[in-house]
């Protein structure tokens, strides 16, 4: 059986911090774990960014649509004040949990996604991306991988969604 190292896992980039204690000689790989964690944020930032304009987009035409069919009906129109709707925030980390410091194939660790100054209700998407593209691979607080020669070429990630 091959060993597999939590270095390697930083390198296939596990989006978050390793739990287990880390020596000096890993200071290098939390430095990529680091790097990992604010472009989690980031990506998570974006999403939500994204699917506020979206929305916001949709509510626009929705409404003017609204307004048009009722001036054609011959009804008064009253706007309406500006929506003031409180953009979606938070932050999200990734932890590694695991019962050792050395690593096989076959052994079972866990992401646990670590949410924190979320203002608005959310959920947690998982996804995976082996080869150009990522792939939703679950939901939930958590996700656990089975150590293989594929999982150890994947790289995770933790995606924020705000809730409507």
């Amino acid at each position: 059986m091959k060993k597999f190292l939590i270095s390697l896992l930083a390198a296939v980039m596990l989006f978050g911090s390793v739990v287990p204690a880390m020596g000096e000689e890993m200071a290098e790989e939390a430095a990529v774990i680091a790097a990992a964690e604010e472009a989690a944020r980031i990506a998570a930032e974006e999403v939500a960014a994204e699917e506020a304009v979206e929305e916001a987009a949709v509510e626009e035409v929705a409404a003017e649509e609204e307004t048009a069919e009722e001036e054609a009906a011959g009804m008064a129109v009253v706007e309406e004040p500006e929506d003031t709707a409180v953009p979606f925030t938070g932050t999200i980390a990734v932890k590694l949990e695991c019962d050792s410091e050395e690593l096989y194939y076959g052994d079972t660790v866990t992401l646990k996604a670590v949410v924190k100054e979320a203002n608005k209700p959310y959920s947690i998407r998982w996804e995976a991306k082996a080869d150009e593209s990522w792939s939703t691979v679950g939901h939930g607080s958590s996700y656990a991988i089975t150590l293989t020669e594929a999982t150890a070429n994947t790289a995770y990630r933790a995606v924020l969604v705000a809730e409507a």
